[in-house]
């Protein structure tokens, strides 16, 4: 520590920042070490802070009058990955680890899907559409049309 880092925290907390922002931004701005000290005596703040940084905007359900945004969690990549495990020629490869993950959401019961869901929301969602909408495919297709030709 510096006169410099003393300095800087006397102006951080004449701010009055809620303590665990504090403790979310020490961990965004720690090394390994720190980062894996702090995650130890933080889970529960170290666990929310991942599904904030996954979701958009930061929102995450149960959070009190903040609607969620209307951004579709699924990308066009994540389209073209399902529509290729699905069979479509209009697919694209996955690499091996998108390829386990789809197999392990489709494999998953109702609560590690929902927790599969927490990290990897956009497979999850396009997974469910593909097997659950009528015109899953065709969703998937077009929103994997959103970033140039399929």
């Amino acid at each position: 520590m510096s006169i410099y880092d003393y300095e800087v925290s006397q102006k951080i907390s004449q701010s009055n920042p809620p303590y665990y922002a504090l403790i979310m931004a020490a961990m965004r701005k720690a090394d390994s070490d720190n980062t894996l000290l702090l995650r130890i005596a933080y889970p529960e703040l170290w666990n929310e802070m991942q599904k904030r940084y996954n979701a958009p905007g930061g929102v995450i359900e149960g959070d009190p009058g903040k609607p969620r945004p209307a951004v579709s969690v699924i990308t066009p990549t994540i389209a073209r990955h399902v529509l290729h495990y699905f069979g479509e020629i209009d697919g694209w490869t996955p690499g091996s680890f998108s390829q386990k993950l789809m197999e392990l959401i489709i494999r998953a019961d109702t609560e590690n899907k929902s927790k599969l869901k927490d990290s990897f929301p956009g497979y999850v969602e396009a997974i469910r559409i593909s097997q659950e909408e009528m015109d899953g495919t065709a969703e998937l297709k077009e929103i994997a049309a959103h970033e140039g030709k399929l």
